[in-house]
């Protein structure tokens, strides 16, 4: 935890005692402060006005005048608890300009940056991922990009009769390789439902479960699907990560 992170924790704490101290309210309060506690423990942004957020391009249409990007709906619902937790920290201040990775211009990955999918659709998150891999030893295999391989094992999704029964969702948070003192966070899956329950993990496991989160860690957890819903998620495996070489 760095200098920063102390301050603003101390401010939060201050701002709890106040609201304590005067009585009126002061549950409401608690609880708002607390809430936005969480939501910033895990962004720790020095500037959320200056964010970048790419999400995979799942399509490109051409319209006979242009080309129309798409994303999908994993990355959709996924993006759905990301600006939900962005606006829980930060209120209106978080706004973060959007692009799809076919078509972000090459100076937006130097600020705070959020990737949404994985290297199959998402050309950002493999430029990221091979950047950091020395640091992380994460990627997604090149000869079969569903596939999310950590320190040489691989995490295979099950698919029977035609439908995906168990995937996996991804959170990863670390140092931006394009920028010095800027960070990087990945939400990808194997498939659309990991990619759509990376979301669920950030919401319903990194913040709401784990209140003292590292600065930079790596998350990942598997996903039980049935009838096309992501019933069950398991966390497989939570690592802290010592600042790497672009820290």
């Amino acid at each position: 935890m760095d200098i920063l992170d102390r301050i603003v924790q101390l401010i939060e704490t201050l701002d709890v005692l106040i609201a304590l101290a005067t009585g009126a309210g002061a549950a409401t309060v608690v609880l708002r402060i607390a809430r936005r506690r969480r939501h910033r423990g895990f962004w720790r942004l020095r500037s959320p006005i200056q964010m970048s957020l790419c999400v995979a391009t799942s399509a490109a249409t051409n319209t006979g005048k242009y080309t129309r990007y798409a994303t999908g709906v994993g990355q959709v619902r996924a993006l759905s608890d990301i600006t939900h937790s962005l606006k829980q920290a930060y209120g209106e201040d978080a706004d973060p300009t959007v692009y799809m990775s076919e078509s972000m211009p090459a100076e937006a990955v130097r600020c705070d940056l959020v990737l949404v999918g994985g290297s199959k659709n998402n050309t950002v998150t493999r430029r990221f991922l091979d950047a950091v891999f020395d640091d992380v030893g994460l990627r997604f295999d090149p000869d079969d990009e569903n596939i999310i391989v950590l320190d040489g094992v691989r995490y295979e999704t099950l698919v029977s009769n035609g439908a995906v029964q168990k995937d996996y969702a991804l959170v990863l948070v670390t140092d931006n390789p394009f920028c010095n003192g800027r960070r990087v966070f990945l939400f990808a899956g194997s498939h659309t439902y990991g990619t759509g329950a990376a979301g669920r993990l950030l919401r319903e496991d990194l913040i709401e479960k784990r209140f003292f989160l590292p600065r930079r860690f790596l998350c990942l957890a598997e996903i039980t699907v049935d009838q096309h819903l992501d019933l069950t998620m398991k966390t497989v495996l939570f690592r802290p990560l010592k600042p790497g070489t672009h820290a």
